[in-house]
């Protein structure tokens, strides 16, 4: 198989980061991104470490605010060009009965788990009739 260049939203840890160590393993280029920089740098750097190639780089950035996803895609189209698979994995989970939960963690499940994955693939979609290949 080609070399293929994989945007995974919420990679720093979990799933996200476990699909980005299977995809490095099989030779694709890897974009991850997350919403604290620290947390991207330190996993850019164990990821760049353990598979010993330049074919990771990362973002930080939320999937809820819409003009910093865009710049992510601009970016990684500006270096690596045509993103060929996107992962919207950026998720959050708060936990409880309706009692316990508050309105802000109700708010933020769906600005991330909802309106961050619309972000994503809606910028995607454009960038199949933009971007360069």
């Amino acid at each position: 198989m080609n070399p293929k260049i994989v945007l995974i939203t919420g990679g720093t840890k979990g799933i996200g980061f476990g699909i980005a160590e299977v995809m490095l393993a099989n030779n694709h280029k890897v974009i991850i991104t997350g919403r604290e920089k620290d947390r991207v740098e330190k996993a850019v750097s164990e990821l760049t470490s353990k598979y010993k190639n330049e074919n990771v780089i990362g973002f930080e950035c939320d999937v809820t605010d819409l003009s910093g996803t865009q710049n992510v895609i601009h970016e990684v189209n500006k270096r690596w060009g045509y993103i060929d698979i996107v992962i919207a994995n950026a998720g959050v989970g708060h936990f409880g009965s309706i009692e316990e939960l508050t309105a802000e963690q109700w708010n933020e499940t769906i600005q991330v788990n909802l309106t961050g994955v619309f972000n994503t693939c809606l910028l995607y979609t454009s960038c199949l009739f933009f971007c360069t290949s």
